[in-house]
């Protein structure tokens, strides 16, 4: 079972080489996606919270990608509460250039020394996790011309930062090379 959970993300991982975007609502997008986590974090007892400046924020952007970013961040948090608690997702544009959603738990938190391994292939502070649901996210992000920051606290709890651009430059939508696993130290320096 854990071998083909594997394989499914690495399927994933091959499948995002080429970046489709359209013109969507980033608030619908994560709307949709706290719909289908909910009944996870309602049986944790957990609360999800969606807090935005606009319900019609539009970016140009693959939506089944960012769903799969958010997604992963959203079960990591879920994970990482096991009293239940509260997540607060914010997305606020940024000077109709971007927009930049935080995603902050009441979880375990994150010691400092791990944050800096995050996204690195196959590094999980999770017993059972493969690390490449994180991996695989950052590779999205990057491939949208955006940015991935974690900040934690133990005991507190962690914030997920994404920025992403409204409009992609036509340059960088192709194929996304080595630089994607190494997003992680320019992001964390």
């Amino acid at each position: 079972e854990r071998i083909e959970a594997i394989l499914q993300e690495f399927l994933s991982i091959a499948k995002t080489d080429e970046i489709n975007t359209e013109k969507k609502n980033i608030y619908q997008i994560f709307k949709n996606v706290v719909s289908l986590i909910n009944t996870k974090a309602i049986m944790t007892n957990i609360q999800v919270e969606l807090f935005t400046d606009s319900k019609e924020i539009i970016i140009e952007c693959s939506e089944n990608q960012l769903k799969q970013v958010f997604i992963n961040i959203l079960q990591n948090s879920i994970e990482a509460m096991l009293d239940g608690g509260k997540i607060s997702i914010h997305i606020k544009e940024i000077h109709k250039k971007g927009v930049i959603i935080s995603v902050i738990d009441e979880g375990i938190g994150i010691p400092e020394e791990r944050i800096k391994r995050l996204g690195e292939p196959f590094y999980s502070t999770k017993e059972k996790g493969t690390g490449i649901g994180l991996m695989l996210s950052y590779k999205i992000i990057e491939g949208h011309q955006g940015t991935i920051s974690i900040m934690s606290e133990v005991g507190i709890g962690t914030t997920v930062t994404i920025y992403l651009p409204k409009i992609q430059s036509k340059q960088s939508l192709s194929n996304c090379d080595d630089k994607c696993i190494s997003i992680r130290s320019s992001i964390n320096s």
